[in-house]
């Protein structure tokens, strides 16, 4: 008895990032998930939706019974969305994961495998075109790191300069000019790379706009901070550089 031809399977994958997901964008992703079930070839496998929240508590569920878990959504702050298909014999899967973390090394991708190529690519394509519709999350903060830390470091190592000067306890009194700005920029460097750090987490590659609005704590902080830039930081910036300047290029002035 001759044998028929081999299957041959498909994979294909997707990465996520750059992106602000709301509570009602992950149900839609769930939605056009489970929809798209059938047309790789069953949907009697195993299926399963896993929202975690900050804490650490995951809160599971299966494609039938979604809208339970998914109504979590609007009231949890949740950092992680894990949503899994398997026809139980692995050769139809599909597996998406969204997270939230501060280190900015995050899986965030769907991946989908099944034997009916076009189906495969259809259901990828659905989902993409699904996420280009997401908001875009900010970048500056991580495209601008080197910049960004170099202006924290001479600000604070301004402040230094000045500081100590007012204390009558110059840090280097026989270097030459900008010798003591120098220094206190070399001994401010971790400071202004913490600060650097601390702006990046509010940026997290993906965002969870879930919860109430009082837990979304990266949107709050970032409000504070375009305030504190505004109203503080950059009038703070032009007086220090212009009082150590005038402190290194004037001596006997002050």
């Amino acid at each position: 008895m001759k044998e028929g031809p081999e299957k041959v399977r498909t994979h294909s994958k997707s990465s996520i990032s750059g992106v602000v997901v709301t509570s009602e964008q992950i149900r839609e992703l769930v939605n056009v998930i489970s929809q798209n079930i059938a047309s790789l070839g069953g949907e009697q496998g195993y299926s399963c939706i896993v929202l975690t929240s900050e804490d650490g508590t995951e809160y599971e569920a299966d494609f039938k019974s979604r809208e339970k878990v998914l109504s979590l959504l609007y009231t949890r702050r949740i950092n992680r969305v894990d949503i899994r298909y398997d026809d139980r014999q692995g050769d139809r899967r599909v597996e998406a994961t969204l997270s939230q973390t501060k280190s900015g090394f995050e899986r965030n991708e769907i991946e989908v495998w099944g034997y009916d190529e076009f189906r495969v690519n259809g259901l990828m394509k659905s989902v993409e075109k699904l996420v280009s519709n997401w908001k875009r999350q900010s970048s500056w903060p991580r495209k601008y790191v080197i910049p960004l830390g170099l202006i924290f470091d001479v600000v604070l190592g301004s402040f230094l300069v000045i500081l100590n000067n007012l204390l009558g306890n110059p840090i280097a009194t026989r270097n030459p000019p900008f010798g003591e700005l120098l220094i206190a920029c070399l001994i401010m460097l971790y400071p202004a790379g913490y600060l650097v750090y601390q702006i990046s987490a509010l940026y997290p590659t993906v965002e969870f706009a879930t919860g109430p609005e009082y837990s979304r704590i990266e949107e709050m902080r970032r409000k504070k901070l375009g305030q504190y830039l505004t109203i503080g930081f950059a009038p703070l910036l032009m007086s220090l550089v212009i009082e150590v300047l005038l402190r290194i290029l004037f001596p006997s002035a002050g």
